[in-house]
């Protein structure tokens, strides 16, 4: 009996099952249990009633609030269960502040909703430890960062857009089982070097998800450290940036069904080990499509081939000319890696081998 490649990608995906990390059992952190008061607020200041519900009633205006020394916000979230409707208002803080910052767990901060200008050092939201937080159909622009998470594990990040930042649109440290879901995010117009913009960073936090999110126009899309271990990374599209659109320095990640088109450097480029790539397009970038690390192992040796990775049925082409890199690697590369293995990859409809042929160098 022949096996198709439906069939073996179902096995193979079973096997992998074990690298699935918590955060997808459930995209939203548990409902804050409310207390079920509505406070109107249309001002900065500190809400710290827990289970309450607040609304903004106006665009927020008002001197911000100290949330540490010499760091100030329009609005501080201090207390567990809180829900923050943005119903439909904007939060205008002076430029040296952020918009909202959440000090405490289950907070939700709800749109519609904007935040903005923070230029040039704010943040427009930081959640900061806590645990099972929740930003939702918030947008953001002119600012340093569109959303920061750190320290403040499992919370959620979902359907926000993030325009016109200056370093990144969602920043994730030391917050495991973060959920980015849904968020459009762009570098913007106004920014002076929009190539040196992340879209989203993952870092030391294991076991996350970036699903269905948009990132074009920045640097380098979507980036995961060596400590962002056990992420999923499910249809995104990280296409049209100045940088990759994906960069992963991380193990055993599952990388399925993402479109990074039209880059200026990479598609998607791995440098872990053990990680699952299927289903992934990656046309008409400027260097390669995807692939394993260095193609050179006397280069870039910060970005070493990774072992023992999966890379089925993904598809990699295009017109861009490229004089300074090889036809072969062009589309799938891989580098100086151990164990990797390619299936049914194609461009054009045509398999491309991805093994050099004989008597083939390029450094």
């Amino acid at each position: 009996m022949k096996t198709g490649p439906i069939l073996l990608l179902v096995l193979l995906l079973g096997g992998f099952a074990v690298y699935l990390p918590n955060s997808t059992r459930s995209l939203s952190p548990q409902a804050p249990v409310t207390s079920g008061q509505v406070i109107p607020i249309s001002s900065c200041q500190v809400l710290n009633t827990p289970g309450a519900t607040y609304m903004l009633t106006a665009n927020a205006t008002g001197s911000p609030v100290p949330f540490r020394p010499g760091s100030f916000t329009c609005f501080l979230i201090s207390a567990n269960g809180i829900t923050f409707d943005l119903n439909g208002f904007n939060i205008n803080s002076r430029k040296d502040a952020g918009g909202i910052v959440v000090n405490a767990s289950s907070d939700v901060i709800s749109g519609p909703g904007s935040i903005s200008p923070v230029l040039p050092f704010g943040t427009a939201i930081s959640l900061v430890n806590g645990s099972d937080d929740t930003v939702r159909d918030v947008t953001m622009g002119l600012g340093l960062v569109g959303i920061r998470v750190d320290n403040s594990p499992n919370d959620l990040i979902e359907d926000n857009t993030i325009t016109t930042v200056l370093s990144m649109g969602i920043d994730v440290t030391n917050s495991p089982g973060t959920s980015i879901v849904g968020n459009n995010i762009t570098a913007g117009s106004l920014v002076v070097s929009p190539g040196k913009v992340t879209g989203i960073l993952l870092s030391n936090s294991p076991n996350s998800l970036a699903l269905g999110n948009t990132v074009e126009g920045t640097g380098n899309a979507l980036v995961l450290d060596a400590g962002s271990n056990h992420t999923l990374v499910i249809g995104n599209n990280l296409s049209s940036n100045l940088g990759s659109g994906l960069v992963s320095f991380s193990n055993s990640n599952i990388i399925l069904g993402n479109v990074a088109d039209g880059n200026s450097a990479n598609g998607i480029s791995l440098a872990g080990s053990s990680n699952l790539v299927a289903f992934n397009r990656a046309d008409n970038n400027r260097l390669r499509g995807i692939g394993l690390g260095n193609v050179c192992s006397d280069s870039q040796v910060s970005f070493p081939s990774g072992d023992n990775n999966l890379t089925v049925l993904n598809s990699a082409g295009g017109t861009f000319p490229n004089s300074t890199i090889a036809e072969f690697p062009a589309f799938f590369w891989d580098g100086q890696g151990k164990g990797n293995m390619w299936l049914f990859d194609s461009s054009g409809g045509q398999p491309v081998p991805v093994t050099p042929p004989a008597g083939h160098t390029e450094c």
